[in-house]
């Protein structure tokens, strides 16, 4: 069985922004997120630049301009890489390969059952509104939530059948899920949105400062050399 990558986004601190406010509510009142009546999810702020990310990564086998400046530039990093060219890992398999990774959004929702049918809906809205439309099919456009599992690692390996290996990438802004990723396998890249702690994370990182080509390009460096160090 031939394993594709998978790159996995987070949604609340990642493509949606992170609105401290929402979250960590006055003394003695509910959190603005829970409070269901107010629907916080289908309103939040979309992040342009993740989502820039998101949209090119899924791009990656369609003729999109946005992927001009990476394309040429993973191309020469496979020609380049050591041991690509061998009977093991011949450049145009790798190439393939790379193009091939599948692109998910994983988001947690809490456990009770009002408030994770509730916001899973909204949540599920928001996406359907910031991204339809983007030459997207409908497995493309779908959403992991981590309710029954511990964490999203945990999630993950349910959804593939299978455990996490170097070539499935978390994005993520929370260092307990991007710890316990690495822990169980994968790779994990912290995304820095100008209102997390960067000192708090010694591993991969990508900041909003930083284009879209060029963490694009970053990542596809992480999987070719995941790729080429990992047996299948």
């Amino acid at each position: 069985m031939r394993l594709k990558p998978n790159i996995f986004f987070d949604m609340d601190g990642v493509i949606a922004v992170y609105e401290k406010d929402a979250y960590i509510p006055e003394s003695g009142k509910k959190p603005l997120y829970l409070d269901l009546d107010k629907h916080y999810f289908r309103t939040c702020k979309k992040n342009e630049h993740a989502a820039e990310v998101l949209q090119m990564l899924r791009s990656l086998n369609a003729s999109d301009e946005r992927m001009h400046d990476v394309k040429p530039f993973v191309n020469t990093l496979l020609k380049k890489s050591v041991g690509l060219d061998t009977p093991m890992h011949p450049s145009v398999k790798v190439s393939d390969y790379i193009f091939s990774a599948s692109v998910h959004v994983l988001s947690r929702i809490p456990q009770s059952c009002k408030e994770a049918i509730v916001i899973a809906k909204d949540k599920k809205k928001w996406l359907d509104e910031h991204f339809t439309n983007k030459n997207m099919t409908r497995r493309e456009k779908g959403i992991c939530f981590n309710t029954s599992f511990k964490n999203k690692a945990e999630t993950a390996e349910h959804i593939l059948s299978r455990p996490l290996r170097p070539t499935d990438i978390l994005i993520d802004d929370y260092n307990p899920n991007l710890i316990e990723w690495e822990r169980r396998g994968g790779t994990a890249i912290k995304y820095l949105n100008g209102q997390n702690d960067a000192n708090s994370w010694e591993g991969l990182c990508v900041s909003s400062n930083e284009t879209p080509a060029e963490i694009v390009s970053f990542i596809m460096m992480i999987l070719i050399q995941n790729k080429i160090t990992d047996v299948y």
